[in-house]
């Protein structure tokens, strides 16, 4: 699902003496298949941004698309119960919102809700849980007597059972340490490969964006400030540095690995493992007279 803000401003409690804009004359385009990341100071309008991607707001001014779906000002015919059968949203601690008494119960909700039949429902429940890492033996249990982690990847799992073709992730790995945060993003970025899904991910950590991201999207004071490639977003360091945003981990070391040997250039690297394998080279090649 192809996904674009056309001019796209919010306005909260217009008219009101608190009215604050929150979005100004967005406009971006995030194709089919894109693992997109947006990135921003606290307030920049992040959540409001994605908030408008299945409908949870509708623009004050300009229009959204997400594939067919179209949303704008006034009220059109999108319907708004298969915008989000076709949108799945995953917000913070997702794990609060579970309910039902047991598992398989949980990840049959959205989808009995959007139509899909009893049978399909079952059949998606069980098979849904090896994707999280969990044993369909889980199924007849309570979802609240699982662990903190276990019951996040439930949570997970009841919105990809629903098969959306636009999954947005607003900090879906909060509250986890480094460890779990990269087992639960690697889970959700190998479903993404795996389904050609297009997927955007809202975080506060570079590392995740430089490690993760097809296109980056930086917003500031609810516009869009930056955007490209990783490697063209995070070239742009003073730009970033002027809004309170560090550069990933591996950039600035690489920067430093530049200064300290007085080279030209060195390479763009995502990952502790690539840096470490070109320090060796490099560091080898400095030994035999070079560098």
């Amino acid at each position: 699902m192809q996904l674009s803000f056309k001019q796209v401003s919010h306005t909260y409690m217009g008219g009101t003496p608190f009215e604050h804009q929150a979005l100004h004359r967005v406009s971006l385009t995030i194709p089919t298949g894109c693992f997109a990341v947006v990135i921003g100071p606290t307030g920049s309008g992040k959540s409001t941004l994605v908030q408008h991607m299945n409908g949870l707001l509708r623009p004050t001014a300009g229009e959204v698309r997400a594939g067919a779906f179209h949303l704008t000002p006034k009220k059109n015919r999108t319907s708004l119960l298969k915008l989000r059968q076709s949108v799945g949203f995953l917000f913070q601690y997702p794990e609060h919102q579970l309910f039902e008494e047991t598992i398989k119960k949980e990840l049959m909700f959205g989808p009995i809700n959007f139509g899909v039949a009893k049978e399909e429902a079952e059949t998606r429940a069980e098979a849904i849980l090896p994707k999280v890492g969990l044993s369909p033996e889980l199924l007849p249990v309570s979802p609240l007597q699982l662990s903190g982690g276990q019951m996040r990847r439930v949570a997970i799992a009841s919105i990809l059972a629903q098969h959306p073709e636009l999954l947005i992730l607003d900090e879906p790995a909060a509250g986890l340490d480094p460890e779990g945060r990269e087992v639960i993003l690697n889970m959700l970025y190998e479903y993404h490969q795996q389904h050609n899904q297009t997927t955007v991910l809202v975080t506060h950590h570079m590392e995740d964006a430089l490690r993760l991201a097809d296109l980056v999207i930086v917003m500031n004071k609810g516009a869009v400030f930056l955007s490209g490639t990783p490697e063209e977003v995070f070239s742009e360091s003073k730009k970033l540095e002027s809004i309170g945003l560090e550069l990933p981990e591996t950039i600035r070391f690489m920067r430093d690995v530049k200064n300290s040997f007085g080279l030209p250039e060195v390479p763009f690297l995502k990952t502790r493992s690539e840096v470490v394998k070109y320090l060796t080279r490099l560091l080898s090649t400095k030994g035999k007279g070079g560098v």
